[in-house]
Parts: C-alpha cells; structure tokens; sequence
C-alpha cells in the first residue's frame, strides 16, 4: 500500500457556488498530504526535517477527527446550513472531511454571521458564500474575492473546459 493517498484537494468537490467558502475555510490545507495513519505523518515530516526539503502538512486519515459533533447537533437544532451538506467528498474520505467541515456553518453575509456568533456558543466557524469568515475566537476574515481564486476553481475551470472539448469534438 502507498504511503501517499492524495491531496485534501482530491477529495472534495464543492457545489460551485460554495467553492469560494471552501477554498477561504480550508486554505492551504487543500494541499496537505493524505496518509493513512498517524506513523506515516511522523515519519514524512521527520523525513522533511532530516532532509532540509521544506514543511507539508499531514492528515492521517484513520486518525483524524473533527472538533465537535456540530453537524449532528445542527440538524437537531435547525441551525444554520453546514458547508460539509454543499461538498462532494471521495468515498473513504468523509471522516476527513468533516473532520475539516463539519463545524463550518453558512451565513448569508456578515451581519448574519456576526448575529450567529453572538447568540451561539459552540465552536464553528462561520462562512458566507463568497468566502468571509468569522472565526470561533471572533476573527473576522475577508474582503475582495478577487485572489480567492485557488485550486478549487482551477479544477472546477478544468472541468468546464474538459466538457466543452468533449462538445466540440462531437461537433466535429
């Protein structure tokens, strides 16, 4: 068995309306390595040190875990929507992804958000669709969606591309 199981990148795929908020919650983290255990991501990142050849970050995938059981605890309540409910994930892969989702909510905008924050105490981040966030700390991220456009989009914009070739072929 491979050591390597892909990126955090190659296991999700957001409705395209949420990629944004997917790719301002996530971040760097869509190009962490998936491995499968906690060893390995100790012995890849000792390996890194050893080496001098940079950092990565490790997600052991029989291991990891989300922070709270908010996606659960959302239905029960009729919170806000989770972006975890809006991401296709690669089957094998959920315990990752809503190790990395499930506390995020959707608001509609900012005041929105703020409002939420406000009247709840749990942990979950707060994220509207063009990627502004409000962290459980009350760290409030975002501005122009202009720079957003990361590897998300890029896959999505190649899969746009990839049909409109396999149209005009046809075409042809």
């Amino acid at each position: 068995a491979t050591p390597v199981l892909g990126l955090t990148a190659d296991i999700m795929e957001p409705e395209p309306t949420f990629a944004p908020a997917v790719e301002a919650v996530l971040g760097e983290s869509l190009q962490y390595v998936l491995v499968q255990d906690d060893d390995t991501a100790a012995d890849m990142m000792g390996y890194l040190q050893k080496e001098n050849a940079g950092r990565s970050g490790f997600i052991p995938v029989s291991s990891v875990r989300a922070l709270t059981d908010s996606h659960q605890a959302s239905a029960e309540h009729q919170g806000p929507r989770t972006l975890l409910d809006h991401v296709s994930v690669k089957p094998g892969f959920e315990g990752v992804a809503g190790a990395l989702l499930s506390h995020v909510r959707i608001a509609e905008n900012m005041a929105d958000a703020r409002r939420l924050h406000k009247a709840n105490r749990t942990v979950q981040t707060l994220v509207t669709q063009t990627g502004d966030m409000l962290l459980p700390q009350g760290v409030m991220v975002g501005g122009s969606p202009e720079n957003l456009d990361g590897i998300l989009a890029k896959k999505t914009e190649i899969r746009e591309l990839k049909t409109q070739l396999a149209e005009l072929d046809q075409q042809v």
